[in-house]
C-alpha cells in the first residue's frame, strides 16, 4: 500500500513512481549527465573556437600583431579541428592519439613561417585548454549536484588532451624548424660553391643570396686552409705535462 499525493488518502495496490535515474547505478547516471553536458557544448564549437582566437589576440603579442585573415582562417581552423577531436573522444570515452592531432601538427609547422614563436604557440595551446574547460562549465547547470559531479569527471581527460596537444604542437614546430635550418644550410653551401666557381653574376646566385639576405660584393678573397691530422694530435708534451 502506498500513499497518494492527497494527504490522508491511500491507494491500495499501486506502485511508487520511480524515475529512470533512480533505477540506474550512480556511474550510469553520471555518464548520462556527461553526455548531456557534452551535447549542449557540441552545438557551439564554432563559437568556442572563435572565443579561443579572441583570447590568443588578447594575451599573445604574436597573435595580436597577426593578419586578420591568418587569425580567422588558419588559427580558427586549427583550434576548431582540435576541438572536434577532443569532443569526439570525450563523448566516446576514447583516449587521444597523436595521429588525431595531425591538423594541429601541420598548423604548428606553418607557424614557423608566420612569425609565431614556439613559446607563443604553446601559450595558445594552454589558452585553448582553458577556454574548452570554461565552455564545459558554462554548459553545466551549477545548481544540479549530479551535473557538477559529472563535470568533474571530465577534468582528467581534458588535461590529457591538452598535454598531448602540447607535445604534438612542439614536435611539429621543431620538425619544421629543423627542415628550414637544413634547407638554409644547403642554400648557403650552394651559394659558396657558386661564388668560388666565379659564377657570382648569374641570376641563380643572386636569388640564392637574396633568400639568405646576403649582399654580394664585386670580388672575394678565398682562403684555403689545410690541416695535417697528425699534427693535431695532442700528447702530454704539447700540454706541458
Amino acid at each position: 500500500m502506498t500513499r497518494s499525493q492527497s494527504p490522508g488518502v491511500e491507494v491500495e495496490g499501486s506502485e511508487p513512481d520511480v524515475s529512470d535515474a533512480s533505477r540506474q547505478p550512480p556511474d550510469a547516471v553520471r555518464q548520462d549527465m556527461v553526455q548531456e553536458i557534452l551535447g549542449r557544448l557540441s552545438g557551439q564549437l564554432e563559437t568556442v573556437a572563435q572565443r579561443m582566437v579572441e583570447r590568443y589576440r588578447e594575451e599573445i603579442i604574436d597573435y595580436k600583431l597577426a593578419d586578420h585573415d591568418f587569425l580567422y582562417r588558419d588559427v580558427h581552423g586549427v583550434s576548431l579541428a582540435g576541438l572536434q577531436v577532443a569532443m569526439g573522444n570525450l563523448e566516446s570515452g576514447r583516449k587521444p592519439t597523436v595521429e588525431q592531432f595531425e591538423g594541429v601538427r601541420s598548423g604548428a609547422g606553418r607557424r614557423v613561417h608566420q612569425a609565431v614563436s614556439l613559446e607563443s604557440f604553446l601559450h595558445a595551446v594552454r589558452l585553448w585548454g582553458q577556454v574548452l574547460w570554461q565552455s564545459v562549465l558554462a554548459c553545466t547547470h551549477a545548481d544540479i549536484a549530479a551535473e557538477r559531479e559529472a563535470t568533474l569527471t571530465l577534468v582528467a581527460p581534458i588535461l590529457e588532451h591538452i598535454d598531448l596537444l602540447s607535445v604534438v604542437a612542439a614536435r611539429g614546430y621543431l620538425d619544421e624548424l629543423q627542415t628550414v635550418w637544413s634547407d638554409r644550410e644547403m642554400v648557403r653551401h650552394d651559394l659558396l660553391e657558386a661564388l668560388i666557381a666565379g659564377d657570382g653574376d648569374s641570376e641563380r646566385v643572386r636569388r640564392l643570396a637574396l633568400s639568405l639576405r646576403v649582399r654580394l660584393s664585386q670580388s672575394y678573397l678565398v682562403v684555403v686552409a689545410r690541416i695535417d691530422r697528425k699534427s693535431t694530435r695532442l700528447n702530454s708534451s704539447h700540454l706541458g705535462i
